[in-house]
């Protein structure tokens, strides 16, 4: 029984995680922007550094830090820094787009390959997300009850099978935006970059009125 009900955690929570990696957010478009312009490895590096917050988060849900996510001013305080983020960053990709070069593309890629660049900005479009926040204070939390109670060998699977959806998600997000960048020009690769910003600035914009909805 023990056996079926550990195969129960690790399954779902892959499934259920799979359904909330493969909606559009944050992280899959600070994802799409990195792989783009630095390759797989710098998208899968956006994985990791979503994976250390997400594995921080279970440790500390385990031990009952549930309640704290669950308050609304938190909820607030998240969406109102997550858009200050996402509002820097897309500013920083609409500028950029004015001049943007494949070769400068090139160049980034062979910079940031023994740098964490892409994995603070995994963790920056992972806590910045007041949903996120919310989706563990009530699903996770949920989860966090029901696999606590196989020990530490549930928590660990139940993060294990949430993650590998995220891997999974990521890694085929990551392949097909580096792959894709073979067949872009210059024109279009600085028309990518405008439409992630933009796409960034409208987040940080729905981020702000959820704030406001939080906090009133």
């Amino acid at each position: 029984m023990k056996a079926i009900g550990l195969i129960g955690i690790v399954t779902t929570a892959f499934v259920v995680g799979l359904s909330g990696a493969m909606t559009p957010g944050p992280l899959t478009l600070v994802t799409m922007v990195r792989a783009t312009r630095n390759g797989v490895k710098a998208g899968m590096k956006v994985c990791l550094g979503h994976g250390l917050v997400e594995a921080l988060l279970v440790l500390a849900l385990g031990l009952g830090a549930g309640a704290v996510l669950a308050r609304s001013s938190l909820a607030g305080a998240v969406a109102a820094i997550g858009a200050v983020v996402l509002g820097v960053m897309g500013f920083f990709l609409i500028r950029d787009a004015r001049t943007a070069s494949l070769d400068e593309m090139t160049a980034l890629m062979a910079e940031e390959r023994n740098e964490l660049g892409p994995v603070v900005a995994g963790i920056g479009a992972t806590v910045g997300n007041p949903y996120w926040i919310m989706w563990w204070a009530t699903v996770g939390v949920s989860y966090i009850v029901l696999a606590s109670r196989f020990g530490s060998l549930g928590l660990a699977l139940f993060f294990g099978g949430h993650y590998l959806a995220d891997i999974i998600t990521l890694g085929i997000v990551s392949a097909v935006m580096a792959q894709g960048r073979r067949w872009l020009s210059g024109e279009w690769y600085r028309r990518l970059l405008l439409i992630f910003g933009v796409f960034l600035w409208g987040m940080a914009a729905y981020f702000l009125y959820s704030a406001w909805q939080f906090w009133y």
